[in-house]
Formats: structure tokens, sequence, C-alpha cells
């Protein structure tokens, strides 16, 4: 992203998580470049807050930026894919948390893994 365009995808960004005077008519063209820039950004953030962070403060912060990882490769492109679901599922840790979201339906998926066994505990959520 270069000067013109990196402050497109910026205003754009606001627009995503704040709600804009006048909301748009359509959906935006270039979603899959603002969500990634909107990851990244929290990616981002999440690193230098755990880069200053240390004990259990640090921990929380740790899990939060690998969550935010795995969210962003499952997401990739705007699209779900089995097989990167079904390697998260087997690798998935006890309280771990998956954020999917369901392009088509306009909805978000978290996926936590309660106990050992293969129990998941599922909430869905309108975007």
């Amino acid at each position: 992203m270069e000067g013109r365009s990196a402050t497109s995808v910026m205003e754009s960004l606001i627009h995503h998580v704040a709600l804009p005077p006048r909301l748009p008519g359509r959906r935006e063209g270039r979603i899959d470049t603002i969500e990634l820039a909107l990851v990244n950004r929290l990616l981002d953030a999440t690193r230098t807050l755990c880069s200053v962070s240390d004990g259990a403060l640090y921990r929380h912060w740790d899990t939060t930026c690998r969550t935010l990882q795995v969210c962003k490769e499952l997401n990739a492109g705007g699209k779900l894919s089995k097989a990167s679901l079904i390697t998260e599922f087997r690798t998935q840790g006890v309280g771990e948390l998956l954020i999917l979201h369901v392009t088509e339906q306009n909805a978000g998926l978290l996926v936590r893994r309660t106990k050992e066994s293969v129990t998941r505990r599922l909430q869905s959520i309108e975007l």
C-alpha cells in the first residue's frame, strides 16, 4: 500500500470500525484488503502490548496474538478452507478460541475448546 492507497484503506478501516456519517449503499469492492489491514493492525497492537507486559498479562496478550494470527490464516482471502479448519480443530488446545468469518452469512463464529475431549462451544455473532 502506498500513499493514496494507504490513505484510502485507512479511511475504509475507520468506516468499518465506526459507522460513517453516511452509510455506503453497496458492499465495498476491496473488502479482503480492508479486513487484512484490520487484522494486521490488531496483531501489531497486541504484539506491542505483549512486548511491554510480563507475567499473567503477558500470557493474555500472547494468547490474543496467537488467536489473531490463526484468525488471519483461517480467514485468508475471505474464504474458509475445510482442510485448514480440520487442521486447526485437531491442534486447538483447551480454552483456545478460533474466530471464523462466514462471509456469505455476514456472521462470525467463535469456537472454543472446552474440555480435553472433542467438545467445542460455539457462539455465533451477526456482523
